[in-house]
Formats: C-alpha cells, structure tokens, sequence
C-alpha cells in the first residue's frame, strides 16, 4: 500500500511542477508587497488579465506573460510539450 501512495504521489507531482523557468532577479518580474514609491507596481495577476478593483490580488506582477518571458535572450521562452 505505501509503495502504491508512494507512486501516485511521485506521479501527481512531477506534472505540476511545469514552472516557467526565467532567470534573473524576481523583482524584474514581480513586485512584493505591490507598491514602491507611493506608486502600484503590479497591473496583471497570475491570470494574465489586468486587475479590476482593489486587492488582495494572487501573484503580483509587473507586466503580462511576454512581458518578462519575452524578454531579452530568446531562452527566456520555454517551449513545454511540443
């Protein structure tokens, strides 16, 4: 039974580990606490739509998708599955 639970387990999480892989500091990217400088930094949430109305908001970025996977060196863009 444990190696069972063990299996499904190893199985569940090896497809949701499909994370973009960017290099470079977060904060080109992202913004912690959204604000810096008396100013909102974050416009997209991790929907990839603009906000509407006022926070909490799930992942506090700076730019849309090809924002930051865009830009720069063309590894940047990771190609999953095909």
């Amino acid at each position: 039974m444990k190696k069972i639970c063990l299996f499904v387990l190893l199985i569940l999480f090896s497809f949701s580990q499909a994370n973009a892989k960017i290099t470079g500091p977060c904060s080109n990217c992202h913004t912690m606490h959204n604000s810096q400088d008396a100013s909102a930094q974050a416009t997209f949430g991790a929907t990839g739509q603009p906000w509407k109305g006022t926070g909490p908001y799930p992942a506090l970025l700076k730019g849309d998708c090809l924002g930051c996977h865009g830009m720069g060196l063309p590894q940047k863009i990771v190609n999953l599955g095909g």
